[in-house]
């Protein structure tokens, strides 16, 4: 079973201007980077910077109530179709 690590970084003021930043390790390999910010939540997978996933705070509460990504989401989030 894959051993999930995180380290983040957390400003040294009330979140503003400067996001918090988590990295996501399986296995000691870097998987995506999550940041916080008080308007998006954003998700950037490892090594694919221009597939930033991007979330106003309703939205991402509404999806992971859900446990899925609609498919107009998954359009817009760069997800190739098949």
């Amino acid at each position: 079973m894959a051993q999930h690590t995180i380290d983040f970084d957390i400003p040294a003021q009330t979140l503003g201007n400067v996001d918090i930043t988590c990295r996501a390790y399986s296995d000691g390999v870097l998987i995506g980077t999550l940041r916080i910010s008080k308007g998006t939540v954003d998700w950037n997978p490892a090594r694919k910077s221009v597939n930033v996933k991007r979330f106003s705070w309703e939205r991402f509460a509404e999806l992971l109530e859900r446990g899925t990504i609609p498919r107009a989401d998954r359009k817009r989030a760069g997800r190739r179709r098949t």
